[in-house]
């Protein structure tokens, strides 16, 4: 996960004069086995692609067709591959979900072929069930101008959390009756590797082996760095510091951000950002630690890495690291700062407002999360298949466009205080929306069925959007807050605060059937979807010989479309 700095600082004399280069067809071949792999000292079976976890890392340039041939080596079962953060404009199908594509079947194939336009931290991950917990990596698309800040080199960071349980396991868990939690994780995880906090008591986990252990980072007295930094997670949100180290950030999900500098930085579950460091301290070694924010812990799970300088020895940091401290209100705060350094043209007024509340409720027995009271059933055949086919409503999944709450109600009560129902419907929740459209979403939050106030980062394929606001309580529209319309961060993923409601705008200018989730696995696993079929008869046609499958007769190929 180090770029070497003699090889970062090539490619940036490079890029100074690649305007004037052409692009590039980048092509990966990968293949999606089962490893074992032991990432906290326990081991695990997991699938990993190409025998690595984490996985790849595609580099690439901004104007560049990055080609991925998948195939899936697993034996018993379907994979795919989302690019998280790629628009994918004019290639729908290369999206990587189970909306725009068939699964890879065992010892099946599939080729994702889409250009990367905008540069920044982005990454990629399985949208497959559970799998995204071992099948991600980086995805970097390096600008051809140069860029609003100077580094003398960089290093990515993949925050992950980590269980023992199986994935199969854990789902199995989360869809049966009774319910079964996956509870908080045993590890957390920064480029794959940590140490399980009870390895002294565990005589499954092994410290002495070279697949686990801390993560170094070799940094150079006096010289400032990049560090990409990705919340590749799965539920945690991670707050991460470096010890005796200031971190100033100036991008994130590849907009550049008008620098601002914190002790410390929440990093939610599909957001990535990019913090400048100096190497301002004495030679030596530093911790890096993640912890788990804003959820209930027993503080165990830690992760942590090295920051070595050059000249130090290979040896642990002699201090400790004060542990970050939970306040709600002064992360609210520090997420209002992030400004983006370009004033964007943001429309005034949108076409239309969506008011999307999540909940968790019941559905005949099972525990479910929902949007306006649907928990998202996936149909036989992906939309955008479908659309293409005319097959959508064949479909046995009913479809139900809910585009406010059923009830207001003070979304500072569970379900069960406020007397309503805790059942919700389970259905295909497809938005319609048109071409040019300004569609603007307030993201409401409330209590879970126990009363626990929880975030949830909210993630649109397909766009980026602007953050307009983030606000305590319940969304009043008849007294609407504030919003930035001078230089709202352009983002793909944002936090939704506990007892808080976010308010986003995006424009429909990329014809397509896209997903926005909670990026939380467990709660999209649950439900807490819904689908946006923008603009459809101006989606263009699926590319010759794409897999069909659900209510699409195979001898329907798509090279008759």
């Amino acid at each position: 996960m180090t770029r070497p700095v003699a090889t970062w600082l090539t490619l940036a004399l490079i890029g100074f004069g690649a305007t004037l280069a052409s692009s590039a067809t980048v092509t990966y071949n990968w293949v999606v086995s089962y490893k074992f792999i032991k990432p906290d000292c326990v081991e695990k079976v997991s699938p990993v692609v190409n025998g690595a976890y984490p996985g790849p890392t595609i580099d690439v340039t901004e104007g560049d067709t990055v080609v991925v041939v998948v195939t899936n080596a697993l034996p018993t079962e379907n994979t795919i591959l989302h690019w998280h953060g790629i628009e994918q404009k004019g290639t729908p199908y290369s999206d990587g979900t189970a909306e725009t594509q068939c699964p890879i079947g065992p010892g099946q194939n599939y080729t994702y072929s889409f250009t990367v336009d905008r540069p920044g931290t982005y990454w990629w991950h399985s949208h497959d069930g559970l799998q995204k917990g071992s099948l991600y990596g980086a995805l970097i698309v390096r600008s051809k101008e140069p860029e609003p800040f100077s580094v003398d080199g960089e290093h990515i960071m993949l925050l992950n959390d980590w269980w023992h349980a199986s994935q199969i396991d854990q789902i199995a868990g989360l869809l049966s009756i009774p319910f079964r939690w996956v509870g908080n994780p045993q590890s957390l995880l920064i480029n794959g590797k940590g140490i399980f906090s009870n390895c002294n008591v565990d005589p499954t986990c092994n410290s002495s082996s070279t697949d686990c252990g801390y993560s170094v980072f070799q940094v150079e007295s006096g010289k400032v760095y990049r560090i990409r930094a990705i919340g590749s997670g799965s539920l945690v949100m991670m707050n991460l510091r470096i010890q005796n180290h200031v971190l100033t950030v100036v991008e994130t999900d590849g907009d550049y951000i008008v620098p601002k500098t914190f002790p410390s930085a929440d990093i939610n579950n599909g957001e990535s950002y990019s913090f400048l460091v100096k190497a301002d301290q004495p030679i030596g070694n530093y911790w890096i630690r993640t912890s788990i924010a804003y959820r209930t812990n027993d503080g165990s799970a830690i992760g942590r890495a090295i920051l070595r300088y050059v000249g130090a020895p290979a040896a642990l940091p002699r201090k400790s690291i004060s542990p970050g401290v939970d306040n709600l209100m002064q992360s609210m705060r520090r997420a209002r700062r992030i400004k983006s350094t370009t004033e964007r043209a943001v429309p005034r007024t949108s076409s239309r407002q969506f008011i999307l509340l999540g909940t968790q409720n019941f559905y005949r027995g099972y525990l479910r999360w929902s949007v306006n009271n649907i928990s998202n059933a996936a149909p036989d055949t992906p939309a955008l298949l479908s659309n293409a086919f005319g097959t959508l409503a064949q479909d046995r999944s009913p479809i139900i466009e809910q585009l406010t709450p059923p009830t207001v109600f003070d979304y500072n009560l569970t379900l069960q205080a406020a007397g309503l129902s805790t059942e919700a419907e389970r259905a295909y929740h497809l938005i319609k929306i048109d071409h040019g459209e300004v569609i603007e979403i307030v993201l409401q939050n409330t209590r879970a069925l126990n009363g626990a106030a929880e975030y949830h980062p909210w993630h649109l394929h397909g766009h980026n959007f602007w953050v307009l606001a983030y606000e305590r309580g319940t969304y009043d529209p008849m007294n609407p807050p504030k919003l930035n319309l001078k230089n709202p961060p352009f983002k793909n993923t944002v936090t939704l605060w506990p007892e808080s409601y976010t308010v986003i705008r995006f424009k429909a200018d990329n014809p397509g059937v896209w997903l926005m989730h909670c990026h939380i696995l467990f709660h999209l696993a649950m439900g807490m979807e819904v689908v946006f079929l923008e603009a459809a008869d101006q989606i263009p046609p699926p590319p010759p010989n794409t897999p069909v499958c659900g209510k699409i007769l195979p001898r329907e190929t798509c090279s008759n479309i």
